[in-house]
């Protein structure tokens, strides 16, 4: 499957794969090392089966959390308390660039981002 980047400037990127586009909008991006290196399937696995109980704990909580993974992107939805895609991650093999979608008041997005880039760096680094 080839993606194309169709329309990048400032933060906003719409990309094309056979007829689907993705347009992915953050308020900024986090680099972190990918020294595993672990690739984008590795990732969400590790997320899926990692992530929801490491968040919950810290927050304790019990929210769903939800993944979707298409080429080197990952995106994560917290879909009881955060509408649409909340985060994405673009996986290279240096690094890992996370995108934030809250938009600002959002519930807890802070604490749940906060959260996501120390499991982040737990496992890639």
């Amino acid at each position: 499957m080839a993606l194309r980047i169709i329309a990048p400037w400032r933060n906003v990127v719409a990309i094309q794969s056979g007829h689907h586009y993705w347009k992915l909008m953050g308020k900024h991006m986090i680099t972190i090392n990918n020294v595993q290196p672990l690739d984008a399937t590795q990732l969400t696995d590790i997320l899926k089966t990692e992530f929801p109980s490491y968040v919950n704990e810290r927050l304790g909580s019990n929210l769903a959390v939800e993944f979707a993974h298409v080429s080197d992107f990952v995106n994560i939805s917290f879909p009881e308390v955060i509408e649409g895609n909340a985060y994405t991650i673009i996986v290279s093999d240096d690094s890992l660039e996370l995108s934030d979608h809250t938009s600002e008041g959002t519930y807890n997005a802070e604490l749940l981002e906060e959260h996501l880039i120390a499991f982040l760096i737990l496992k890639a680094s």
